[in-house]
Protein backbone atom coordinates (compact mmCIF):
# COMPACT_ATOMS: atom_id res chain seq x y z
CA UNK A 1 0.00 0.00 0.00
CA UNK A 2 2.76 2.34 0.72
CA UNK A 3 4.07 1.71 -2.50
CA UNK A 4 0.75 3.28 -4.12
CA UNK A 5 0.48 6.25 -2.13
CA UNK A 6 4.00 7.24 -2.86
CA UNK A 7 3.00 9.03 -6.05
CA UNK A 8 -0.16 10.34 -4.51
CA UNK A 9 1.52 11.85 -1.85
CA UNK A 10 4.41 13.69 -4.59
CA UNK A 11 1.04 15.41 -6.29
CA UNK A 12 -0.56 16.57 -3.22
CA UNK A 13 2.87 18.37 -2.25
CA UNK A 14 1.86 20.93 -5.01
CA UNK A 15 -1.73 21.56 -3.53
CA UNK A 16 -0.11 23.61 -0.56
CA UNK A 17 2.19 25.28 -2.26
CA UNK A 18 -0.07 26.92 -4.94
CA UNK A 19 -2.41 28.02 -1.99
CA UNK A 20 0.36 29.43 -0.76
CA UNK A 21 0.97 31.20 -3.72
CA UNK A 22 4.00 29.43 -5.16
CA UNK A 23 3.99 29.83 -9.02
CA UNK A 24 2.72 26.48 -11.01
CA UNK A 25 6.10 26.22 -12.75
CA UNK A 26 7.74 25.75 -9.49
CA UNK A 27 5.55 24.14 -7.49
CA UNK A 28 5.11 21.49 -10.41
CA UNK A 29 9.15 20.76 -9.81
CA UNK A 30 8.27 19.14 -6.49
CA UNK A 31 6.48 16.23 -6.98
CA UNK A 32 9.59 14.01 -8.31
CA UNK A 33 12.12 14.55 -6.25
CA UNK A 34 9.59 13.92 -3.36
CA UNK A 35 8.41 10.48 -4.85
CA UNK A 36 12.06 9.62 -5.11
CA UNK A 37 12.75 10.17 -1.88
CA UNK A 38 9.82 8.20 -0.72
CA UNK A 39 10.55 5.47 -2.91
CA UNK A 40 14.25 5.48 -1.46
CA UNK A 41 13.34 5.32 1.90
CA UNK A 42 10.35 2.79 1.65
CA UNK A 43 13.02 -0.41 1.36
CA UNK A 44 14.63 1.11 4.67
CA UNK A 45 11.15 1.19 6.65
CA UNK A 46 10.72 -2.55 5.39
CA UNK A 47 13.53 -3.55 7.07
CA UNK A 48 13.80 -1.85 9.78
CA UNK A 49 10.33 -2.24 10.91
CA UNK A 50 10.05 -5.44 9.94
CA UNK A 51 11.28 -7.87 13.36
CA UNK A 52 10.81 -11.14 11.22
CA UNK A 53 14.00 -9.95 8.74
CA UNK A 54 16.67 -11.22 11.15
CA UNK A 55 14.81 -14.43 12.29
CA UNK A 56 13.95 -15.58 8.87
CA UNK A 57 17.79 -15.48 8.61
CA UNK A 58 18.21 -17.65 11.30
CA UNK A 59 15.57 -20.04 10.68
CA UNK A 60 15.51 -20.97 7.31
CA UNK A 61 18.97 -20.00 6.27
CA UNK A 62 18.43 -17.44 3.52
CA UNK A 63 21.22 -15.49 3.34
CA UNK A 64 20.51 -11.07 3.84
CA UNK A 65 21.36 -10.55 -0.13
CA UNK A 66 18.56 -12.36 -1.80
CA UNK A 67 16.49 -10.96 0.99
CA UNK A 68 17.03 -7.65 0.23
CA UNK A 69 16.66 -8.07 -3.17
CA UNK A 70 13.48 -10.01 -2.80
CA UNK A 71 12.32 -6.67 -0.54
CA UNK A 72 13.51 -4.55 -3.09
CA UNK A 73 11.38 -5.85 -6.63
CA UNK A 74 8.40 -4.79 -5.74
CA UNK A 75 9.27 -0.63 -4.67
CA UNK A 76 11.11 -1.13 -8.78
CA UNK A 77 8.53 -2.65 -10.26
CA UNK A 78 6.64 0.87 -9.36
CA UNK A 79 9.11 3.16 -8.73
CA UNK A 80 10.84 2.62 -12.24
CA UNK A 81 8.02 3.21 -14.42
CA UNK A 82 6.38 6.37 -12.36
CA UNK A 83 9.61 7.99 -12.52
CA UNK A 84 10.58 7.36 -15.91
CA UNK A 85 7.23 8.80 -16.61
CA UNK A 86 7.96 11.57 -13.87
CA UNK A 87 11.34 12.97 -14.73
CA UNK A 88 11.31 14.00 -18.57
CA UNK A 89 8.13 15.43 -18.31
CA UNK A 90 9.61 17.66 -15.62
CA UNK A 91 12.87 18.63 -17.25
CA UNK A 92 11.18 19.34 -20.77
CA UNK A 93 8.87 21.97 -19.07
Amino acid sequence: MNIIVVPVAGVLTVLPLIVAGVPLEVAALVPVPVMALFFGWLPHNDVAYDSTALWTHVASGVRGLPDRLGRLVPVLLVAVPVLAIAVPSRSSS
